[in-house]
């Protein structure tokens, strides 16, 4: 690969990541927007570990930040774990090739010895 095609590459990587940021930025105001105007209290209900029913006061703006910040967390959390995964695989399979290469060269050099051999 060229260098000019691995430049042209991480371009086009830096242009997904600015998109995707701004696309959050957006979606980050549009929902501060309409939280600051929703400041009621709510009551927010929840379970604990023995399954006994609680519950308490938070402003909306609160429990719809702590509720997106807990699904980016969840999602990026997930993203690590297979971004990990696929470069363990990745791994794997490049040492394999080599294995796999050096098996061919191996294979392809012997032909010629057993004919030279037979003259």
């Amino acid at each position: 690969m060229s260098s000019i095609e691995s430049e042209d590459q991480g371009g086009n990587s830096r242009g997904r990541a600015t998109f995707k940021f701004f696309i959050f930025l957006l979606f980050s105001i549009i929902i501060a927007s309409v939280s600051v105007q929703n400041m009621h209290v709510v009551e927010v209900y929840y379970y604990d570990l023995l399954f006994e029913l609680h519950s308490f006061h938070a402003p909306l703006l609160v429990v719809v930040f702590v509720s997106i910040s807990s699904g980016f967390l969840l999602a990026w959390v997930f993203g690590v774990v297979s971004q990990i995964k696929l470069r363990s695989r990745i791994r794997r399979q490049n040492k394999s090739l080599e294995k796999m290469s050096g098996e061919l060269e191996n294979l392809q050099a012997r032909p010629t010895e057993t004919a030279s051999v037979n003259n």
